[in-house]
């Protein structure tokens, strides 16, 4: 049991370091991604505290984060039958484009650099 312990405990500390890994160690870029999906995301999609328990910062970007139309279309679909989530999906779809635009960006810029300048 002590090695299984002792695992769980190296595990733990090396994943609750990745965002602080990414903070020091990154771009702005992904320090605004960081921020703005990790720390507001997270405590705004209404998993560990219910949407109507959730401040009004909080509360307001719940249907807009990816978190949490994830977890309403994921409590939609197991309890209510998939009924009115149609908007949550439309959300999702939506980050799912933006992140394909922003893989196609970067791919477009990355191609440009290493393509050669003449003869």
């Amino acid at each position: 049991m002590p090695r299984i312990t002792a695992f769980a405990q190296t595990t733990n500390r090396e994943w609750s370091s990745i965002p602080v890994t990414i903070l020091t160690s990154a771009s702005s870029a992904r320090k605004t991604l960081v921020l703005v999906l990790i720390i507001l995301g997270n405590p705004s999609s209404g998993g560990p505290v219910p949407r109507p328990l959730l401040n009004g910062f909080y509360a307001g970007l719940n249907p807009v984060m990816p978190q949490g139309a994830a977890l309403s279309v994921a409590r939609g679909v197991q309890y209510f039958g998939a009924r009115g989530i149609d908007l949550r999906l439309l959300c999702l779809l939506i980050w799912v484009l933006a992140g394909l635009a922003l893989l196609g960006a970067a791919v477009f810029r990355d191609a440009l650099r290493t393509w050669p300048s003449g003869p």
